[in-house]
């Protein structure tokens, strides 16, 4: 099976900040993938605070999804096939290092741009 991880980590990302207490309320963070969230994250994590951002509302959706939801032999999109979880967590481990030609403030709102509301 052929799956594009940056397509799916994306997606990841759009539906965890539509999820928050700010947008449908199905999770306990509010705008940490949006303004507010940057300019505290900013501050401890200069360079990497899109990643930042991203994995804690991801860490809390996938932990919120499972107390919810979690029938035998079900999968959700914040819990997948053992394999394809393990691609994904090397893809977000390479998702920190930024390339020398794309600024990363740039790369990572490019990256994660259908994440974030205005």
């Amino acid at each position: 099976m052929n799956i594009d991880l940056d397509h799916l980590i994306k997606l990841r990302v759009t539906v965890a900040r539509y999820g928050e207490m700010d947008g449908a309320g199905w999770w306990n963070t509010q705008g940490l993938l949006g303004k507010a969230g940057r300019s505290v994250l900013a501050r401890g994590f200069p360079a990497t605070h899109w990643f930042a951002q991203a994995r804690i509302v991801c860490a809390v959706a996938t932990a919120r999804c499972a107390a919810v939801f979690s029938p035998p032999g079900c999968f959700t999109l914040w819990s997948l096939p053992a394999e394809i979880e393990d691609a994904i967590s090397r893809q977000w481990s390479t998702m920190h290092t930024f390339e020398p030609q794309a600024p990363p403030p740039l790369l990572w709102a490019e990256r994660f741009r259908s994440g974030y509301r205005k």
